[in-house]
């Protein structure tokens, strides 16, 4: 295995596609705080037990130390922007599967660039890295028109055909033909209109730009390593568990069925801001592994929930699915929750819509309620027992009795998007199996 590195290689440019690539991405994970993310990432790299030469082995920590370090600031801190943590995940991401790790267990929502090779440009890895922060800048800016074209016409442009801050990078190339990314952000970094107007914009291409410099340090480093030390020093540590052939793997086929209920205005209680985001990740995830989904109607009141699920329980076009996953989301008290006519309804009897005399009878059910469960003397408790739940069923709430289910209104639900992040690392491994 060879690394090759042209320092003095013409200017790597990135095309359209690339961009739409890394916002789809960027949309495929919108929450706050992906450090914990970051960690697994960095936590699964391993050392090759047979390297016996200790400067090697000593070197490869290193390696592995240095990488670690660049999820977080100069100071050790995490980045304050949400933004700058996704920009940064994805980044590592792309290189670890490229150049340290083997591929099978990172996300298939990762863009891929360019067919994969064992030759290391860094110049162009640099150039991927600024993909992310073009994509990530024209989600900041909602790719309007408006600020799009106050952008060009400060740099004495005409207006743009497209709204994306892709077209000012590409307008500038027509006339300096080897501007690299890196040069034409330092442009916009240090341009006072924007520093002036868009603050949030200038700050992320600061932050990134503080990690973009630790991150071809590392990349110069690695390399070296590479080419002067050993090109077999890291192997990724799979998890050992056996992948029985079932339908379930078979990516071609529908798996099966995801339905989505999200009661946002309820009578009398807050609006359930934030939960649109759910909705929108829930989605992502479930049509990536192939899964049908279906979005019932939003704000239900208890007569259109009831028809909702007396057609999921009974419709024989669902019969083909090999299993049945739903989500609830709305505000609760302890076992209940409410339709948007404040009606409460029990948990324990909608799940028995879904038992052994359904459609649904033997097939996997996996029903999630993301609902505060605080408890109020008024209320029965109904209780739920095993005996509640069907054979190969599971039923799991977002937080434990008399507690609050914790949604950022900006972001969407903590519970949904742990779930979804585990869901899409660990769903094809532990499978069901009959």
């Amino acid at each position: 295995m060879s690394y090759v590195l042209t320092k003095n290689s013409q200017s790597i440019l990135v095309c359209e596609t690339d961009i739409l690539d890394c916002i789809d991405a960027l949309n495929k994970w919108d929450y706050d705080n992906m450090i914990d993310t970051v960690k697994y990432y960095t936590e699964t790299l391993t050392i090759n037990k047979q390297i016996s030469d200790k400067n090697v082995r000593e070197k490869s920590e290193l390696i592995i130390k240095q990488f670690k370090l660049l999820p977080y600031d100069k100071h050790g801190k995490e980045f304050l922007r949400p933004a700058v943590s996704r920009i940064i995940l994805l980044i590592l991401c792309h290189f670890k599967r490229s150049y340290m790790c083997n591929d099978t267990l990172f996300p298939a929502y990762l863009p891929k660039f360019r067919p994969f090779s064992n030759i290391m440009n860094i110049h162009q890895e640099i150039s991927y890295a600024y993909c992310y922060l073009l994509a990530a800048l024209d989600i900041e800016l909602d790719s309007t028109y408006k600020i799009i074209n106050d952008i060009r016409f400060h740099y004495i442009m005409s207006p743009a055909v497209k709204n994306s801050l892709f077209t000012v990078y590409e307008t500038m190339l027509d006339h300096e033909e080897n501007l690299t990314l890196k040069e034409f952000f330092k442009r916009l970094e240090e341009c006072y209109y924007l520093e002036a107007h868009l603050r949030t914009f200038v700050s992320i291409i600061k932050d990134f730009n503080e990690f973009i410099e630790r991150y071809e340090y590392f990349l110069n480093k690695y390399l070296d390593f590479l080419n002067n030390d050993s090109s077999e020093t890291f192997n990724f540590e799979k998890l050992s568990i056996p992948m029985p052939c079932t339908d379930y793997l078979d990516k071609d086929k529908v798996r099966g069925l995801c339905v989505i209920i999200n009661i946002v205005n309820i009578v009398s209680e807050p609006i359930r801001h934030g939960s649109k985001k759910d909705v929108q990740l829930l989605t992502n995830l479930f049509k990536e592994m192939n899964f049908i989904v279906r979005i019932c109607k939003e704000d239900c009141n208890k007569e259109e929930l009831d028809r909702e699920i007396n057609d999921i329980k009974s419709n024989s076009d669902y019969c083909q699915y090999a299993c049945l996953v739903v989500f609830i989301m709305s505000h609760g008290i302890l076992n209940f929750f409410y339709t948007s006519d404040r009606q409460q309804i029990s948990v324990r009897d909608t799940i028995r819509n879904f038992d052994d005399s359904t459609i649904w009878k033997e097939k996997p059910r996996l029903i999630f309620i993301q609902a505060c469960r605080n408890i109020k003397p008024e209320i029965t408790t109904h209780e739920l027992t095993e005996n509640d739940l069907s054979s190969n069923m599971l039923l799991a709430f977002s937080c434990h009795e008399d507690k609050t289910s914790k949604r950022h209104p900006e972001v969407g639900g903590l519970y949904i998007q742990i779930l979804c992040l585990l869901i899409y690392l660990y769903g094809d491994r532990f499978v069901y199996v009959k």
